[in-house]
Order: structure tokens, then C-alpha cells, then sequence
């Protein structure tokens, strides 16, 4: 994904009832503007092979000036 600015950037899949099962970005890291990349690996935060099925995707970036966006998406994890 793109950011218009620098911004704190966190990236989690969540189940569709809500739940967070990974965290994309350690919990948050500084990005600069420009192309952005986060990587999933497919396991939970404890290491274990998600199922096939649909997730989320989200994305929240605060801005230095205080704005937050958040982008939600739907992947699905095949097998």
C-alpha cells in the first residue's frame, strides 16, 4: 500500500468475528511515505497454521498531524 505521509503504521489479521490471530508489524512501526510492505507468513501470534478460510486484513496509519485511517479487506487462505 501507499502513504500520502510518514505515519505509524499497524497491520493485523483478524478473524471475522473480530478477533486478532496475527500482528503484521511487531505492534507497530514508523513508515515513511511512499510504497509500503507488510508480510504475513500465514501462522498465528502463537506460531500455529491458520485454517483455510477468510480473514481480515487491517491497516491503521496515524499521521503526525494526529489523522488516522484504517483500511479493512477480506483475504482468504486456501490449502
Amino acid at each position: 500500500f501507499n502513504l500520502s505521509q510518514d505515519a505509524d503504521v499497524q497491520g493485523t489479521i483478524e478473524t471475522l468475528s473480530g478477533a486478532v490471530i496475527a500482528d503484521l508489524s511487531g505492534g507497530g512501526r514508523s513508515a515513511s511515505q511512499g510504497e509500503v510492505q507488510l508480510r504475513w507468513d500465514g501462522r498465528t501470534r502463537s506460531g500455529s497454521q491458520v485454517a483455510a478460510g477468510q480473514y481480515f486484513l487491517v491497516i491503521t496509519a496515524r499521521g503526525e498531524n494526529g489523522e488516522t485511517a484504517v483500511v479493512k479487506k477480506p483475504i482468504t487462505t486456501l490449502r
